[in-house]
């Protein structure tokens, strides 16, 4: 398959989305809620070619996130988050644009997705627990949020 122009440009945008996105949701406790958006560029530029068209653009995204969110001042160890969090991304575009070629329904095809991305999140945020990752620290928070629920439900 002959790539034109128009490969080449969406490449580079796909890379440059997802890492500006990236680089606005490494901010601490923001990528809690939103992670989902760093593997849709991926997905939707594997979607309209290739799986394996997917190969250079997740390579260069998986080396630049480390460099990104090891110069963002949220703490040490932010390299590491950067790389799983990004290798994470790629493997849900990956999976989705993958899934989207082969001929089976929509309705399968979004839980399969939704299931991985469940798995993986809650996989990347033991993980980040456990080597102790300044934005998934939850022993300075833990206690806030238990006093307002505590007092919420009037539980002594």
């Amino acid at each position: 398959m002959k790539k034109n122009s128009g490969y080449y440009f969406e490449l580079v945008v796909v890379v440059l989305v997802t890492l500006i996105v990236f680089t606005a949701l490494t901010i601490p406790h923001l990528q809690h809620g939103v992670g989902f958006i760093f593997p849709v560029p991926l997905a939707i530029f594997i979607i309209r070619y290739r799986v394996r068209d997917g190969i250079i653009p997740a390579l260069i995204m998986l080396f630049f996130a480390p460099i990104i969110t090891h110069f963002l001042p949220i703490g040490e160890g932010s390299w590491v988050r950067g790389l799983l969090m990004m290798l994470t991304a790629i493997t849900i575009g990956f999976l989705h644009g993958g899934l989207s070629k082969l001929k089976i329904s929509h309705l399968r095809e979004i839980v399969i997705v939704i299931g991985a991305e469940m798995f993986l999140a809650f996989l990347m945020t033991a993980i980040f627990y456990l080597i102790k990752d300044p934005v998934f620290d939850y022993s300075v928070e833990f206690p806030h949020y238990f006093e307002q629920f505590a007092a919420l439900f009037n539980i002594n």
